[in-house]
């Protein structure tokens, strides 16, 4: 789950450095999402993975601010 936090992060930043794709900067959050949800139902998410994630959640909301706090 962190690599998966750490890869969301770089795609998001290649997507907004590609003349702001921001298509493909929801992508990327979306498919994280998506994959952390599969984890969960799989039982294979741990509490240690929360803080990478919620990262990768917080640089998303400072590009689109979209989550409520």
């Amino acid at each position: 789950m962190i690599e998966l936090a750490r890869e969301t992060v770089e795609r998001m930043r290649a997507g907004m450095d590609d003349d702001l794709n921001v298509a493909q900067t929801q992508a990327a959050i979306f498919d994280m999402v998506r994959k952390v949800n599969a984890a969960m139902d799989a039982g294979q998410f741990k509490k240690g993975d929360v803080p990478a994630l919620l990262a990768a959640l917080q640089n998303f909301d400072e590009l689109f601010a979209v989550l409520e706090r």
